[in-house]
């Protein structure tokens, strides 16, 4: 089954389910970077239920269904539109009955254009110096140390992104962003994480997130 016969056919069993009038498809499969494996992301706005998930293995992929309530779309202060909407922005109404899913949509991607709440400078030197102890802390030969190295890795990503006013949004999105925006950065990134035992490439890595951010 293609990706809209599998779209498709998920609003049909929603629709079913939950009588929505707004269905937003939205992550890489309205994007069209998808893979064969990839999730498919659904918001549905209905008047008939609470805030849920359906999460199921479905048609040999993992469904991911947010239900939400019509309320839910009520507009807001673009300031207070809650974060984890701004995941809906990449996606596209499949089906919009009240005419509130475009203007919810627009909305969303309004906020995304605002940008972040931005770190203080002062917020900045801290993170920075985090970074520095916990290098330091990561170049002990011992367990801890080693934790110490995974830790750092896996935090960086996301503070290249704090340090720079930019938003993050998980390791898919902030690859594909590197790669157009900073290829540098990016290969930083893949050779610190082929070989995670090496503290020399996560050190360059660290002190590239930390120069480098004009």
């Amino acid at each position: 089954m293609n990706n809209q016969s599998l779209i498709g056919a998920a609003v049909a069993e929603l629709n079913k389910k939950y009588q929505p009038h707004t269905i937003i498809v939205y992550g890489s499969r309205a994007r069209g970077d998808f893979t064969e494996t990839s999730d498919l992301d659904i918001a549905c706005f209905t008047d008939h239920s609470p805030k849920l998930t359906d999460a199921r293995l479905w048609q040999g992929i993992y469904l991911d269904a947010w239900i939400y309530h019509t309320d839910s779309m009520a507009k807001n202060e673009q300031s207070t539109l809650p974060l984890e909407y701004l995941r809906f922005a990449d996606g596209y109404c499949v089906q919009d009955q009240q005419g509130k899913g475009q203007v919810f949509l627009d909305q969303v991607k309004a906020r995304l254009a605002e940008g972040p709440k931005c770190l203080s400078e002062n917020e900045k030197a801290h993170t920075v110096e985090w970074i520095g102890k916990m290098l330091n802390r990561a170049a002990q030969d011992d367990i801890e140390g080693n934790y110490r190295q995974v830790w750092l890795q896996f935090e960086l990503l996301e503070i290249y992104f704090q340090l720079r006013d930019l938003w993050y949004f998980g390791p898919k999105k902030s690859f594909v962003w590197l790669q157009d925006n900073d290829p540098l950065a990016y290969q930083l990134f893949k050779a610190g994480y082929e070989s995670p035992a090496d503290s020399s490439k996560l050190k360059t890595l660290a002190a590239y997130i930390i120069n480098n951010r004009n």
